[in-house]
Order: C-alpha cells, then structure tokens, then sequence
C-alpha cells in the first residue's frame, strides 16, 4: 500500500490547494525552516483523525484553518485529502485506490469522506487498523521522533509492534466487546428494578382504570343532571318570558283604551270647540244688535232730547207769548181805563183792539201750531219712549241672554280647559305607560337577550364539556388500545422468545445440544449458536437464511475431536442431525472475483450482514466470503453470463432464489414453513417488537399526562358551567 498522493486546501499555511505526488521510493520530505514540512506532515495527521489541536500546535481545531495575512484574506474551510493506492491486501477492500479526505468549517462542522462519500472517523480508524496508517504510527514521523521511540519506555514502545503485529484490531474489538458486557452486565442489574417498576406502574394503571371508569360513570350521570337542571333552568325563564308577554299584551290592551278615550276626548273637544264658535258667532251677532239697539237708542234719546228741547223751547215761547198776551191784556186794560177818559183813547183803543185782536188771533193761531206741534212732539216724544222701553226690554233680553250665553260659554271653556287638561292628563298617562312600555320590553328584550346568552353559553358550555369529554373519552379509549397494544406486543415477545428458548424450527440435534442433552461431551462454554452474532436488514433477512439454509441453526466447536464426540452422541441416543462448525485455518478465496465491478443490485454479503463483536467474527468473515446477495434472479444470471470472470460461492437473492458455484440454482415455495419463521427473523422481530414496547410505553405515559390534562380541562368547564 501506498501513499500515491496529497491534496491540501486552506490548512495552517497552505492557503491554496497544494497537490504533493508522492512517487515511489518517495519517503522524506526535506527543505528549509519554515518551509512546511511539519505542516504537511500534521495535515496526513489531521486527516487520519487527530482530534487534539494541541497534538497540531494549536489552541482550538479552528486554528488548523488559514487566518489570512496582511496581503490575503482568511478562508473559510480547510480540507486535506489521501490517496492511497494498491491497498486491496492490506485494507481487504476489492479498490485499487482508496480516497480518505476531511473537511472542517470555521464554524465548527467538520466531515469525513470516504471514496467521496460521507463517513464516519471510526469506519476510517478500522478500515486503516494494523496498517501501521494512523494519527500516532510509525508510517508518518517527523524529525526527532525516531529518537523519541528508542528512548520511550517499553510500554509505549509495545503499542508500535502490536500496531506492526497485526494485533491493534483486535485490542480495540476486545476493549468494545468488554465494554458492551459491562453495559450489558448494567442493563441485568437494571432488569428486576424495571420489572419492579413495570408491576407497580401495573397497578397504578389498574387503580387508574377502575378511577377513569367510575370517573365515566360519574360523568354520565352528571351530564344527565346537568341536562336536566338546563332544561329546568330553561322553563323558569320560559315562564318569566310569558309572564313579561302577558304584562305588556295588558299594557298593550290599556294603551289602546286610552287612546281610545283620548280620541273620544278629542273628538267632544272638537265638538265642544265647534260649539262655542258656533255660540261665539251667535255672540257677536247679539252683541252686533245690542249695539245697534244701542245705536238706536242713542239715536231716541237724541231725538227725545231734542224734542225736549224744542219742547222746552216751545213752552219757552209759550210763557213768553202768555207773558206777552197778559202785557196786551194789561196794556189792553190801561187801554180801556184810558178809553174811558178820552174818546181819542177810545178810538185808538179801538183800533188797538182790532189790532190786538188780530194779534191775539195771529198769536192764538201761532199759539194752537206750537201747541199742535208740542202735541205732536209730546205723542213723539211718547212713541219715542216706547220705543225705547222697548229697546231697554229687548236690551235686558239681550243682556240676560247675552249672560246666559256667557254663563254657558264660561261652562264650556271651562269644560274644555277641563278636557284640555284630562287630554294633557291622558297624555302625560299615556307617555308613562309608554314610558312603562318601553321599558318592560327593553327589560323584556334584555331577558330574552340574557335567555339567548345564558342558552348560548350553555351550548357553549356543553359542546366544551362535550368537547372535553369526547377528548377524554378518544384519549382513555387511546390508553386503553394503547394498553392492549403494548400487551400484545408483550405477549407477542413472550410467545417468539418461547419459541427463540425452545429452538423452533431448528434441527433435532441442534436443539439437543442446545438443551444441553449433551453435556456429558460438552460444556456450555464450548459451543454456541452462530446465528445469534449476525445481523442483517430487512431486506436481505430472506436472502440471509436461504444462503446459510441449513447452517442457520449451526453449533460452533472449539476442536475438531469434539465434533466427533457430538455426531456420535447424537447418533447414539436418536438425536438427530445437526449442522457443526469448526474454525479452520484456511478460508475460501475468490480469485477472479474481486477485480470485477459489481453492478447496483449485487452486493457482497459482508457489507449489508453486520457481525457482531466476539469469538465467532472471524468464523463468520469465513462464512461470507464470496458470498453475495442479489436483487432477483433474472439481473444476477445476466451478469454471470457477461461476466465469465466473475467468481462466487454462493449468491442468494431477496426471493429466495440460491446459486452456488457449480450453477445450482434453488428457487419456488418452501413447504412445511411458514414466511417469517427463521431464526434470524424471529431474532429481529423481538428486536422490532421490543423497541416497539419502548416506544408505546412513552406513547402510553404521554397519553396519560394527556388524559391528565383532558380531566383538568373537563373540571374546569364544569366548574364554568
């Protein structure tokens, strides 16, 4: 095996990638001070593991990564690459080239690649174990070190020749497998406190069930009276509902006989109203003819006035001609005494005589037409009197119908004022019972809205509580299918490892020695099943067992005399046959083989079968070598036929199909054995099964802790409702 080539990007001072070809008899690298020999030499190093930046010269594993300088900015990454080549014999690999590479971020992610694909450092530690290549091996020394070694004690010296012996592996493979029985040893410390705890976690999930039952129970009971006392609840608000309907239909009922009344009231209002007009009209028209009788009776007494007045006048003039005519009859007298003295007063009284006796006659005449007209006044004056007392008595008629008038018209304003005031009074009633009104169907209102709120949070409430109980029912349900999940899954454990501690589907013999029936040639110590210390995916569990067929259930031996011992027991006592297996020193080789290119669906049967740690590894590498495991049939014969070179020991594909060597090929139905009963397959079912109880067991506590919650959620409702 050699170290063909190195490739450095972005370690310590190898900021560019840097490609060193190493040829062959290539061994020292040689230069100057602080050209970068050591960095090279830490880089194969860093590469092959080396996990301690201190062992690197540095404080963190960041500082393996370039920092940058003055003129060149830092990086972000650094990755070292490996390439080995003619390393089949000394890795066990069928690669000519082998391409080991790391890569670490700045950020802290780092990365292992093998051939390209991601890997993990321990599958490069084994893969390069007993090689002498690793991060502390005499392959790779600096200057000094040779000295170092001679110079170390014998116990640091001895890990350099158990690397060059070959034995470093199995060093490694014994301190695993003993640290895997300490764990294992724990674990069987662990098992009687599990199971302790698995029965008290038994009968507290018994003790919970009977609660969680009683707790239904109870629940149904109070959702019954609970439904009930809604329902009641329900009717007390009903019938405050119609209590509150039928007040307002009275109140109703009562409006409208006011306003009935009112209209009533209204209309002998209007009828009182148009009356008293019609009598105020009549008024003014009485009152229009007192002011014309009044008129009138001016007018009269005016007239009566004046004639007075020309009454007066005349009965002036009267005094006045009486006066004059006693002065004539006393002039008339003088006369006549006169007369009698002298003839000459004779004579002129006679013509005084004659002409007062003209005079008399004229004044008597002037006298009878005053006396004619005073008459004549007298009867005016008297007609005018009667008139006017006539005119006072109509007055009076009309003054005391006029009061009447008044009187009644005062009763009907005062009726009206008093209809005025029933009317404001009616409205005033009217206006509180609407008052009254509105405010019962505002109270009216908020009940049948609190009735609405109060029914909607009971449905709310309910549908919560139903909510929450259906929750808690789904959830007690889950427990309880979650329960017979993780009792079937135990029972289905229990009912394989009978059949696993029984040996079912195992041959006779196997199942004697295993029982121990012939312990007299054996000790326990000195045998065990193969079958136990494989692995396989699912898969390729089918084409596993076809390819052991009958060395499935195969007792391996320490010593070849043992497995005469055994056959001869067997065949002794009618025990059977079994399959034994002894380790021999020379192993099957292909030769041909390798160097070919497997195509996708053929697969060497020591990389999909994982061997477990122990005695029997080396025994199983023998058994798998040249074995491979196909997709079907059909794609593996047409490679065979292309590849003449191609060599093998036994090919089994997932159907079932086996092909050896000298072109055998077993196919079709197995009879007398049902899918899935192997060994192998019961021993992964187990597995399966087991991580299955660990997984539903958590599913369990959890859906307790939820069934907690749900019950807490459902008090809470109740509480609320």
């Amino acid at each position: 095996m050699l170290l063909k080539e190195i490739v450095i990007n972005g370690f310590k001072s190898f900021a560019n990638r840097t490609k060193i070809d190493l040829g062959p008899g290539v061994t020292t690298i040689v230069g100057p001070n602080g050209c970068g020999k050591s960095n090279v030499v830490d880089a194969i190093r860093w590469v092959l593991g080396e996990q301690s930046a201190k062992a690197l010269r540095g404080g963190n594993m960041q500082d393996v990564i370039f920092s940058g300088t003055d003129q060149r900015a830092a990086v972000g990454m650094c990755e070292v690459t490996l390439l080995f080549t003619e390393c089949e014999k000394e890795l066990g690999t069928a690669f000519n080239e082998v391409e080991i590479t790391r890569r670490v971020m700045r950020d802290g992610a780092s990365n292992y690649y093998l051939n390209g694909k991601n890997c993990r450092l321990k599958d490069i530690q084994e893969l390069f174990m007993n090689t002498g290549v690793g991060r502390v091996s005499y392959s790779f020394m600096v200057q000094g070190q040779i000295d170092q070694i001679l110079s170390t004690n014998p116990s640091e010296r001895r890990v350099i020749f158990e690397e060059a012996a070959g034995i470093t592996r199995y060093k490694v493979q014994r301190r695993e497998a003993l640290s895997k029985l300490d764990q294992v040893d724990q674990n069987l410390s662990r098992v009687q406190d599990v199971i302790d705890e698995v029965g008290r976690q038994i009968g507290s999930l018994k003790r919970q069930a009977s609660k969680a039952l009683r707790y239904k129970r109870l629940k149904h009971r109070m959702s019954h009276l609970e439904m009930a006392y809604c329902g009641y609840d329900y009717g007390i608000h009903q019938g405050l509902i119609r209590k509150l309907e039928e007040q307002v239909v009275g109140i109703k009922e009562k409006v409208e006989k006011l306003q009935s009344k009112q209209e009533l009231e209204e209309q002998l209002v209007g009828e009182k109203k148009a009356e008293r007009g019609m009598m105020y009209e009549a008024l003014q028209s009485r009152q229009q003819e007192i002011f014309e009788l009044k008129s009138q009776k001016d007018q009269f007494e005016n007239k009566g006035k004046l004639a007075l007045i020309r009454k007066n006048d005349t009965a002036s003039r009267i005094v006045e001609i009486e006066r004059e005519f006693k002065d004539i009859e006393r002039q008339l007298g003088e006369l006549e005494t006169k007369a009698k003295d002298d003839s000459y007063f004779k004579q002129l009284q006679l013509n005084l005589v004659i002409s007062s006796d003209e005079t008399f006659q004229e004044k008597n005449k002037s006298v009878e037409g005053i006396q004619k007209v005073l008459v004549e006044a007298e009867q005016s004056l008297q007609s005018k009197k009667r008139e006017m007392l006539q005119v006072e008595g109509d007055m009076n008629r009309l003054r005391k119908k006029n009061g009447e008038m008044e009187v009644v018209l005062n009763t009907n304003n005062n009726l009206v004022e008093e209809l005025v005031f029933k009317k404001k009074e009616g409205e005033t009633h009217q206006n509180e019972l609407k008052m009254q009104f509105e405010k019962l169907q505002e109270i009216l209102k908020g009940e049948e809205k609190r009735q609405k709120e109060l029914e909607e949070q009971v449905k709310e409430k309910q549908l919560e509580l139903a909510k929450h109980g259906e929750g808690l029912k789904e959830v007690q349900k889950r427990i309880q299918e979650q329960d017979k999940q993780v009792a079937r899954l135990n029972a289905h454990v229990s009912v394989l490892e009978g059949l696993q501690s029984k040996f079912e589907g195992f041959s006779d013999g196997a199942k004697a020695i295993l029982q121990g029936k012939l312990s007299e040639v054996l000790e326990k110590k000195d045998y065990g099943l193969l079958s136990k210390w494989v692995e396989v995916e699912e898969p390729y569990m089918k084409a596993l067992e076809t390819l052991l067929g009958q060395a499935i259930d195969a007792i391996a031996l320490e010593e070849m005399g043992q497995v005469v011992l055994v056959t001869e027991k067997l065949e002794a006592k009618d025990l059977g046959r079994a399959c034994l297996h002894v380790e021999v020193g020379k192993q099957f080789k292909t030769q041909g083989g390798e160097g070919v290119a497997l195509p996708e669906f053929l697969k060497k049967a020591r990389e999909v079968v994982t061997i477990k740690d122990g005695k029997y590894k080396t025994r199983w590498e023998g058994l798998l070598e040249g074995c491979y495991f196909a997709e079907n049939l059909e794609n593996f014969l047409e490679f065979w036929k292309s590849k003449k070179e191609f060599e093998f020991q036994l090919v089994a594909t997932k159907h079932g199909e086996l092909v050896d060597a000298r072109g055998l090929i077993y196919g079709g139905v197995k009879r007398g054995k049902s899918e899935g009963s192997g060994f192998l397959q019961r021993e992964k079912e187990i597995r399966a099964c087991k991580d299955k109880v660990e997984e539903q067991k958590k599913i369990f506590e959890e859906l307790l802790m939820e069934g907690k919650k749900w019950e807490t959620q459902v008090a809470e409702a109740e509480e609320k409702l």
